[in-house]
């Protein structure tokens, strides 16, 4: 969250921008007329507006950014695939998104991280999922949400997760959750390996075909 110090240097800049405005204003009215000017004005006090909250937001979530492709990011598609304690395939694809202007959620929900996800788990059979997380300013903390979604497809689902983004791959860790039917009802079993010890994902950026791809080659 952008601290109070940057706040008011955004305060500032703002001002410093409307008193030029102000002493443009002048000027432009002589060679464009009032409503010439007004809308050069105005589209001038946006694009400078956009690139000051830019420049604060990359401070913030450097991980956003890539600045004309020079470097990768956090955000994007990323495809994993793993194996669970007990021996069974599994592949997930997560499609993220940095909310622009400000986070959404509210609360401890509160994303600078937020998307989709679908994984396959023992079979070709496909379960979706809302994602989000707060990743630190670093991305060396990277804390992620996955939220099952209708329809729901019985069998290992992948629930909280948290790890670390290291520019070309992103590596999440957490135990698996279990989907006891179609209506979404959730089930606990210590004595199952397969929740009871946990998994790690290494992702690589991937594309929603190649996870398509991958979960034709499992099977029941």
């Amino acid at each position: 969250m952008i601290d109070p110090q940057r706040k008011e240097q955004l305060r500032e800049q703002m001002e410093a921008i409307k008193e030029q405005q102000e002493r443009q204003k002048g000027w432009l009215e002589r060679r464009f007329g009032c409503v010439g000017s007004s809308v050069i004005l105005l589209v001038i006090g946006f694009v400078v507006s956009s690139a000051i909250y830019t420049f604060f937001d990359a401070l913030e979530s450097p991980w956003a950014y890539s600045f004309f492709g020079a470097r990768p990011t956090l955000v994007g598609e990323w495809t994993g695939a793993f194996t669970t304690p007990s021996g069974v395939r599994g592949i997930v694809h997560i499609s993220l998104q940095h909310p622009y202007h400000q986070p959404s959620g509210n609360g401890s929900d509160t994303r600078w991280l937020e998307g989709t996800g679908q994984s396959c788990i023992g079979s070709s059979a496909i379960q979706t999922y809302e994602t989000y997380g707060r990743p630190n300013a670093l991305g060396s903390d990277v804390p992620l949400e996955f939220r099952p979604g209708s329809p729901f497809i019985p069998g290992y689902s992948i629930q909280s997760m948290r790890g670390s983004w290291g520019g070309e791959d992103l590596t999440l860790s957490g135990t698996l959750g279990h989907l006891l039917d179609t209506s979404g009802s959730t089930i606990i079993d210590p004595g199952d390996v397969n929740q009871s010890r946990g998994i790690t994902i290494v992702f690589h950026k991937g594309t929603l075909g190649d996870f398509m791809a991958g979960c034709k080659t499992l099977h029941p």
